[in-house]
């Protein structure tokens, strides 16, 4: 299914609208593949919506770059921050999916990237457009449906 633009995407610390956040054809990730990312989801619950893991998501990110030799312009809690406000700045509240992105940008072509030279960041949202896991009533995370011998068991894994 295709992506339902959203009115922002969070780039570097800053709001941009959707059609705005672009990059140059001659960035290091784009040529060489060399980004880290996560996908994360947001559940409408009685309390609001609520971000699953988060802060779990956020430090495989970090983790992720760690490995890949990228030292992260922000701290885990900016991330997580731009997470949240995007989510409430683009009006999802009937849940939605989140994509942060750090990856190299414009800055060199070399084979051997500089730790620190044009690191990128991103978080992105779209609409969820379905769900396969219906919210977990009692925590917010992915509720699992099973049908076993003609009975139907919900359970959530959080929540176990």
């Amino acid at each position: 299914m295709p992506l339902k633009p959203t009115k922002h995407i969070w780039f570097n610390n800053e709001l941009v609208p959707w059609e705005e956040a672009k990059i140059h054809v001659l960035s290091y990730g784009l040529h060489y593949g060399a980004a880290v990312f996560e996908g994360i989801r947001a559940y409408s619950t009685k309390n609001g919506t609520k971000i699953f893991r988060l802060e779990d998501h956020i430090k495989r990110l970090f983790n992720s770059a760690k490995i890949y030799r990228m030292n992260m312009p922000y701290d885990i809690e900016a991330i997580m921050q731009a997470s949240r406000n995007i989510i409430t700045t683009n009006n999802l509240n009937d849940g939605a999916y989140i994509r942060p992105i750090a990856f190299r940008g414009y800055n060199d072509l070399g084979l051997h990237a500089s730790l620190d030279d044009g690191i990128d960041v991103a978080v992105a949202t779209s609409a969820s457009q379905t769900s396969a896991h219906a919210p977990c009533t009692s925590c917010g995370g992915p509720a699992h449906e099973t049908i076993n011998n003609g009975n139907r068991w919900t359970w959530c894994p959080p929540c176990r």
